[in-house]
């Protein structure tokens, strides 16, 4: 049984959000337990048994007859002290493959009942996930944590 450790809200990048709605076949879903709240998926959190915090569900985007197909499944955040990494399962289910998308810096140390807000930033592996339309170290959207734990 998981343990848990609260949530992740996490708008991925508006610019990406907004090409997908303006697809004329553009699809956004939220799956496995992620939702949609205001624009923003929520993804809830489980214990990831080495100080990270892993959260569940998926979001996946799509468009253009299926080309364009982007999944970010299971987002966990990772690493001691002031900077961490934002990582998620990406791919097709079967072929699916833990990508670091993003590095957060300097952020301020995790305490339970906080929440804990901070910008990450592409890595070259985030570029590659979103169609290298972005610079590596470009912003995505504030991660935003609800720590129960």
């Amino acid at each position: 049984m998981s343990e848990s450790t609260g949530q992740l809200r996490w708008a991925v990048k508006e610019s990406f959000i907004d090409y997908i709605r303006g697809l004329s076949d553009g699809g956004i879903e939220a799956f496995d337990g992620c939702e949609v709240v205001d624009g923003a998926f929520i993804f809830p959190g489980e214990s990831a048994g080495d100080g990270g915090l892993l959260f569940t569900g998926g979001v996946r985007f799509t468009g253009f007859s299926g080309m364009l197909d982007v999944r970010l499944v299971d987002p966990m955040i990772e690493g001691e002290g002031p900077d961490k990494t934002l990582s998620a399962l990406v791919g097709v289910p079967s072929i699916a493959a833990r990508a670091t998308i993003a590095t957060i810096e300097n952020s301020a140390p995790r305490t339970a009942g906080e929440r804990w807000t901070v910008t990450p930033r592409l890595t070259f592996e985030g570029v590659r996930i979103f169609g290298d339309v972005y610079q590596v170290g470009a912003e995505l959207a504030p991660l935003v944590v609800d720590r129960d734990l």
